[in-house]
């Protein structure tokens, strides 16, 4: 059964009388993430589904007369601008939706589009729809909120890269805004610099967030992501994504289409990534949490190896101890007599895991593995030879 035929389908049975999940996984032969999909769909048309508990209801709401007593034309082309107002700009994709949505022809659609650039709802720019100048006008901001959507829409570019829909929202918004003296670009730029921080780049670590929840929610909806990593472009099937304490970095895990095996990609070194209309299948086998329970960080391709290091109660060196190994599930702490800690556990990166141990410079001893301890005594002595003979 085809994605229309199946929306219209459970807006039937649900007209009939409310039904619970498992009715409806049973009687339409679907998962309940894709149940959960459709009722957003549904929604979208202007269908009121009401869920309480278990039990799935169709509410005739007075949103839903309204939309029924609304001219179809002008539904279908709210959600158009809908469609182009959350980032969807690529005319055929938008074509594509609204003829699944609505059962209309391409021919329609393309002649709503046109009525709406017509009307400056909409604008045309190579190829791409963006809203167009007489959607503008109705923003109604304070100093605080342009200067805060100005900021966001710039951050939105540097995560994305060249995203033509961001570069227009950017400036039609300092030309909307730019009649107030206190909106000039001039004005928002020294808003931001009266924000000075020091070490660590803040602006860095807030793209990787969110690129990081964008990357997730795609990995959920089963999308497809292209990625531009160090100048090579690629698709890649998202797994999931990692964060890795010790490296204090974010990662993507993934199927890489190109390589055709799994890869980890580091998220500041993603120069720019958008999500497809492709889909793929999450392989039911695969669990993140699993796949990464041993590693130290973000290593997999080594065998997994026991390590006991003993832990010397010095300059709160316990506390942090705890605070770091909190969400190793095999880590084990014991207790000796003289008031150190043995830590045991079962670790994949070693070389992730020896500068971990390192930065705890006296506090640590390594009991084994024994390699592991030689080539840190090893490190040791050249950071000696350093600095000279050492008496």
């Amino acid at each position: 059964m085809k994605k229309n035929e199946r929306l219209q389908e459970e807006i039937k049975a649900l007209a009939s009388g409310p039904l619970n999940m498992e009715e409806l996984l049973e009687k339409f032969k679907i998962s309940e993430r894709t149940v959960w999909r459709d009722k957003q769909e549904l929604e979208k048309m202007g269908y009121n589904i009401k869920v309480t508990g278990n039990r799935w209801e169709l509410v005739q709401s007075k949103c839903l007369e309204q939309v029924k007593a609304a001219k179809f034309a002008d539904v279908r082309r709210i959600a158009i601008l809908k469609l182009v107002a959350s980032g969807c700009n690529e005319e055929d994709v938008i074509k594509r939706k609204i003829t699944d949505r609505f059962g209309c022809s391409e021919g329609t659609v393309t002649k709503d589009i046109a009525d709406l650039i017509k009307l400056k709802f909409l604008a045309k720019e190579k190829g791409n729809i963006t809203l167009g100048d007489a959607m503008l006008p109705e923003l109604d901001l304070n100093v605080e909120e342009g200067s805060r959507l100005l900021s966001y829409l710039i951050l939105r570019q540097e995560i994305e890269g060249k995203n033509p829909l961001y570069n227009t929202l950017v400036y039609s918004l300092i030309s909307a805004l730019g009649k107030y003296r206190w909106y000039s670009w001039e004005q928002a730029k020294r808003t931001k610099q009266k924000i000075f921080i020091k070490g660590k780049n803040a602006k860095h670590q807030l793209r990787e967030l969110m690129m990081a929840e964008r990357l997730e929610q795609a990995s959920w909806e089963e999308q497809v992501v292209e990625l531009v990593y160090r100048d090579k472009k690629r698709q890649v099937e998202p797994l999931g994504v990692i964060y890795s304490y010790h490296q204090d970095a974010w990662y993507l895990h993934a199927f890489c289409r190109k390589a055709q095996e799994r890869r980890t990609f580091r998220l500041e070194n993603i120069q720019e990534f958008r999500v497809l209309e492709d889909k793929f299948i999450y392989p039911q086998d695969f669990d993140l949490r699993k796949t990464y329970l041993s590693a130290w960080g973000i290593m997999l391709n080594e065998p997994v190896q026991y390590v006991r290091i003993k832990f010397y109660d010095e300059f709160n060196v316990l506390s942090r101890l705890k605070r770091e190994i909190a969400e190793r599930e095999q880590a084990k702490l014991t207790p000796l007599e003289d008031g150190s800690v043995l830590y045991e556990d079962w670790v994949t990166g070693m070389e992730e895991f020896k500068v971990w141990v390192r930065s705890f410079g006296s506090s640590a001893e390594i009991i084994e593995p024994q390699e592991l301890r030689e080539k840190l005594i090893e490190s040791v002595k050249q950071a000696l030879a350093r600095y000279g003979e050492v008496r």
